[in-house]
């Protein structure tokens, strides 16, 4: 083939001592043909590195597609020819940015053609035996691209056979062995095979495939002559230019509710692998090229259109000399409710802005976004009165200073059309889209008054004789608050004449946080993200963890250790650092894991599961930010850097902003270390020792062991069925809000006798979706008493039983013990803090209890030191005071 195919001579073969190179029909074939065979030495393979390398990297490459999908181990063999096709198309630089293909047909590689190994793909069906309503296509899983012919090979999931078809239609979004449990098989059932395997081809460079976009590649001749794009159209409209409306012959995705089935570890495994393949399938799907669109985007993406050009976007115009014209494309986006449930679908045309040149189309490109740390300080300030809007095409307000061209989009050019779009206004994708945008935006609100933060850019303010609004924004989503609603009306309606808000009323959910109203606080969770990321990795079934990470945890960099996949852990670590906005309990444990991003070993993977499981029984814990909070900031350092040379304890932070003395190697804090010098000598800042037992912040830097971690949380504003009377009504808040309250205590608490109108299911569902809601936010051991309760209601009203009982037993103590306290071998300001924190949980557990002025000092006084008492009783008027 060598010699035929490229008028080359194979001159020597190095290999192994692999049978396979040096059996006795191999050694004559090289005296015929005159080649030299060259062995390595037994258990020797540096001395053929170079394949030997390109062996690993083959295999990973595989491994990584195979991982990526799912896929059964019983189709390695397809992930490895898929990978030796794509590797064999990527550029590389040691052979100046060209691919093997290139070098070895000298003509540039196609891309248009190349799907998502794993991806679900319908292929036509030709054994329809003349039925005129016979299912045209059949589901299947893309494997890859057979060799010699112009097809895809498809599993057949209900034949469980590979099929070779060159009509299919392509779901990349959709990847049905994706919630299989990774690597399962079901027996050493091989799938057969109608044609031979494609030829192990050269490679270059490993994972590249996974991040280049077919839009960068330069697009020429259809490898796939007669490739079509819908089943049972082989002359396909969408194959054209100027694209047409049309529709698909059916329907690939229903559109139904994101229901949890609570269910037994290990149950997956009872259902048929096409049961289970069907099960995926049906799942809400977004296209991922404009000839994948369907049917129910079509209306979405002519609004788009029609915004734009009610914006005036672009006018149409000749393309002038010397300038270029960049491309668009359309992104396609479903866009949930709080529950979970399809809102709407959202199309946007974007440009590709990658294809702009620096100084030429565009300049700076930098535009800060809302502080998280912002957001929860505006919330707990201002917790009343907080709304939120959503800025309808926010980019498309920018102005651009460049002059920028770009193609006419898809499905909107006339046949024999050659203008192009000159652009007025920002575009989603443009570089400096989301500068022009905020330039904008900030330049109204200085307009009407509002002064810009200098610690947070995107933070505004505004008060007018004592009232006050305050606006954040993240791009196109926008926090309104104040002390006024009147005020706040009044500026809902500026904006809306200037950029066409949309009023979403009171704030329920930004960027991916939960905000939910009480009567007396405001409770920010994330419940849903932390579901989505235990869904995601497979842990929805794990066993709970009582704390995030273990007690004096080493992590380390073992080289011994086993390499885990980085991507993998990467993202769940990224989602984890997110969390923390929600969930500081488990900041120092991301902490831990940030270190290892790099190179992940099993045990780093090992120390991610544990935080995950442990997320999964606190799921229910939320921030708790009440309306009536003390305006006062309480923040705990721990000072660990061991700089007393005695006692190895720490005394240096301490030291320098108590005493005004010069430290040469501190300039780097010497700023904040003067504004807390000067509030400490104003008495606006105190610094108080405390024992270690009670620092908080040994939360986010120490790993503790679960008495000590428990002891801690609870110092937290954390909402959870500790504070029964507000958990109690969040909680009922949530699932009204969810639609479930009716099945817990509504009108629909037990079942419907007859399934009319599938009722019945209709009810199973919304009970195993409160009762999921419920199980979430109950401690451990609430759940033994729970466990044989049927229903939502019979759940929630035990769990108020028990909690009642709980309660009532914890305040009788509390009360007991405020009663007989003594400052015995305590200072006064420890004595002054634990009965502070007995009184607080008191009002925690009963927001009733009333404990008067008169009755503290009188508590105060008796619990004192018998020669402190008697000092204070030479004064006439005590100094304590109700607040402590």
């Amino acid at each position: 083939m060598v010699i035929v195919q490229f008028g080359k001579h194979i001159k020597r073969v190095r290999s192994d001592n692999g049978g396979e190179f040096t059996s006795n029909h191999m050694l004559q074939f090289y005296n015929e043909h005159g080649i030299l065979l060259e062995t390595t030495c037994p258990h020797t393979p540096q001395q053929n590195g170079v394949v030997e390398r390109k062996h690993i990297h083959f295999l990973e490459t595989a491994h990584e597609t195979r991982f990526e999908a799912n896929l059964p181990n019983r189709f390695w063999g397809e992930c490895i020819l898929t990978a030796a096709y794509i590797i064999n198309r990527l550029p590389s630089k040691v052979i100046k940015n060209k691919t093997p293909y290139e070098i070895v047909w000298n003509q540039k590689p196609q891309y248009d053609h190349m799907q998502v190994l794993g991806c679900l793909a319908y292929y036509r069906n030709t054994d329809t035996k003349g039925e005129k309503f016979e299912n045209k296509g059949k589901p299947g899983v893309f494997l890859g691209y057979p060799q010699g012919t112009k097809g895809y090979k498809i599993y057949d999931i209900e034949s469980r056979k590979i099929i070779i078809s060159r009509e299919v239609l392509f779901h990349e979004s959709t990847l049905p062995f994706k919630n299989e449990k990774l690597g399962q098989d079901d027996g050493d059932e091989e799938p057969v095979k109608l044609h031979n395997d494609v030829c192990c081809e050269e490679h270059t460079i490993s994972k590249t495939f996974k991040t280049i976009s077919m839009n960068e590649l330069t697009h020429e001749a259809h490898v796939l002559d007669d490739h079509v794009d819908s089943i049972g159209h082989e002359n396909d409209e969408h194959n054209n230019e100027d694209v047409q409306w049309g529709e698909l012959n059916h329907d690939t995705t229903n559109v139904q509710d994101d229901t949890i089935e609570l269910t037994q570890k290990g149950s997956r495994g009872d259902e048929s692998e096409g049961e289970s393949l069907r099960k995926s399938i049906r799942t809400e799907s977004q296209p991922q090229k404009f000839k994948d669109y369907e049917k129910r985007w079509k209306h979405s993406m002519q609004q788009e259109i029609r915004a734009l050009e009610k914006n005036d976007t672009w006018t149409l115009t000749d393309l002038p000399n010397g300038q270029r014209a960049i491309e668009s494309k359309w992104v396609y986006k479903i866009k949930y409710k709080q529950n979970g449930e399809v809102e709407r679908y959202k199309s946007r045309l974007v440009a590709k802005g990658f294809t702009q040149m620096e100084g030429v189309d565009y300049h700076d490109t930098f535009a800060p976004v809302a502080k998280l740390v912002t957001m929860r300080t505006l919330l707990s300030v201002a917790a009343k009165k907080n709304h939120q809007l959503d800025v309808n095409n926010a980019f498309l307000h920018g102005d651009l200073d460049e002059e920028v061209y770009m193609k006419v989009p898809q499905g909107f050019s006339k046949e024999g059309e050659t203008r192009v779009c000159r652009l007025h206004k920002s575009l989603h994708g443009l570089k400096q889209a989301s500068r022009n945008w905020y330039q904008k935006f900030t330049k109204f609100l200085l307009s009407i008054n509002f002064r810009q933060s200098k610690e947070d850019h995107s933070l505004f303010l505004q008060n007018q004789e004592g009232v006050y609004t305050i606006i954040l924004i993240y791009v196109d989503d926008v926090i309104i608050a104040g002390n006024d609603l009147d005020h706040i009306k009044q500026t809902k309606i500026q904006l809306d004449k200037a950029f066409s808000i949309k009023d979403l009323g009171q704030l329920r959910y930004f960027l991916g946080i939960e905000v939910e109203k009480t009567l007396d606080s405001l409770v920010l969770s994330q419940r849903k993200y932390i579901l989505d990321i235990l869904k995601d990795s497979g842990m929805l079934g794990c066993k709970p963890s009582a704390f995030p990470i273990e007690h004096n945890l080493k992590l380390d960099r073992w080289e011994e250790e086993a390499r885990v996949d980085a991507g993998v852990y990467i993202r769940l670590f990224g989602r984890l650092l997110y969390l923390q906005a929600t969930h500081p309990d488990v900041a120092y444990s991301v902490n831990v894991l940030s270190q290892f991003v790099g190179d992940p070993r099993t045990s780093h993977m090992q120390a991610v599961m544990r935080v995950l499981r442990y997320l999964k029984g606190t799921a229910g814990q939320d921030i708790l930010l009440p309306h009536d909070g003390e305006p006062v900031l309480t923040a705990f350092s721990d000072f660990d850097w061991l700089g007393c040379p005695y006692t190895r304890r720490s005394r240096t932070a301490r030291h320098i902003v108590n005493n005004p003395v010069y430290h040469e190697r501190m300039k780097h804090v010497e700023i904040d270390c003067f504004f807390i010098r000067e509030g400490v000598a104003s008495r606006e800042i105190k610094l108080m020792k405390i024992d270690s037992k009670m620092q908080v912040a040994h939360l986010l830097k120490k790993g503790l062991g679960t008495t000590q971690f428990h002891f801690l949380l609870g110092k937290l504003e954390k909402h959870n069925n500790n504070n029964y009377k507000t958990w109690e009504t969040c909680l009922k808040s949530y699932l009204q809000g969810q639609d479930l309250w009716e099945v817990v205590g509504g009108s629909e608490t037990t079942p419907p006798e007859e399934d009319v109108n599938g009722d019945l299911h209709k009810w199973k569902i919304k009970a195993g979706k409160a009762m999921f809601a419920l199980k979430t936010t109950f401690q451990k051991e609430m759940l033994e008493h729970i466990r044989d309760e049927n229903t939502p209601k019979e759940a929630w009203d035990t769990f108020v039983t028990l909690i009642s009982k709980k309660n009532d037993t914890r305040l009788q103590l509390l009360e007991n013990e405020l009663l007989s306290i003594s400052q015995r071998d305590l200072t006064i300001a420890q004595y002054f803090h634990k009965v502070k924190a007995i009184y607080r949980e008191i009002t925690k557990l009963d927001p009733q209890s009333v404990i008067t002025e008169a009755r503290m000092k009188r508590i105060i006084i008796h619990g004192l030191r018998r020669n402190i008492e008697a000092s204070l009783l030479l004064y006439k008027d005590s100094p304590f005071n109700h607040h402590l």
